[in-house]
């Protein structure tokens, strides 16, 4: 979750600073929110991750804006489009954002993100969620407050254990990252049983969205973004 009630410049790809980040009392990229939702608006809210937070542009140029526009003429009602999207996050943890922080809004349509780099992200935080007996996600503890050992293991005391154990987990969060994004890269026919399991624990959280928002007469849409090959395959053809 962003910082509520915060306002700053950040950094363009290209080293600028003219992109200012404003969240509101919610912690989230957008105005105050009224709720109740009123009977003419008809609210969108956009769970993803740091591609739909846009957090290096300037609000006009992000997603929803842009949605809202596209929405409008289609509709007698006041279309809104909320940006719930965080950094590093996936539909494990847009369940878990909403379960916890967002249902009071009550949107119509909940829009969820899904991407390649959700299966390596699911597999790195799913480890520190608790489940209910129906494997429902109930919360995603900070790896920061998971009960400390009394004894400082070696790596505090010598900085050279530390900066080797540093240096370890990043070259296998590399290879396990790189491997992750590979499995929705490779062709249907090469893909493994296991592999399509992590894909089916990485949509799972969709469906316990849908099922968890569906008595507030909401509805879940879920996006799925094509591979970088299959944009530039696209944009070749004429």
């Amino acid at each position: 979750q962003l910082a509520p009630l915060q306002s700053v410049k950040v950094a363009s790809a290209e080293g600028e600073t003219n992109a200012r980040l404003k969240t509101n009392s919610l912690g989230l990229r957008a105005d105050e929110i009224v709720v109740p939702k009123p009977s003419h608006v008809l609210r969108i809210v956009c769970l993803g991750d740091e591609t739909w937070l846009g957090s290096q542009l300037d609000e006009t140029a992000t997603l929803h804006p842009k949605l809202k526009a596209h929405l409008q003429p289609f509709t007698t009602q006041e279309v809104e489009v909320i940006n719930a999207a965080l950094p590093d996050s996936c539909p494990l943890l847009s369940y878990l954002q909403v379960r916890h922080h967002l249902l009071a809004l009550q949107p119509d349509v909940w829009l969820v993100q899904l991407d390649p780099t959700d299966i390596a992200d699911d597999a790195k935080f799913r480890r520190y969620v608790d489940l209910d007996a129906q494997e429902t996600p109930l919360v995603c503890v900070h790896p920061d407050l998971l009960t400390q050992p009394k004894i400082k293991p070696l790596c505090e005391h010598f900085l050279c254990v530390k900066w080797m154990k540093l240096k370890a987990t990043q070259c296998f969060a590399e290879s396990d990252t790189a491997a992750e994004h590979n499995e929705l890269a490779m062709p249907t026919s090469h893909i493994s049983s296991a592999q399509v399991s992590k894909v089916a624990l990485t949509v799972r959280p969709i469906c316990q969205l849908a099922q968890l928002v569906e008595p507030f007469g909401s509805r879940v849409v879920c996006v799925v973004h094509p591979r970088t090959q299959e944009l530039l395959t696209s944009a070749e053809q004429p």
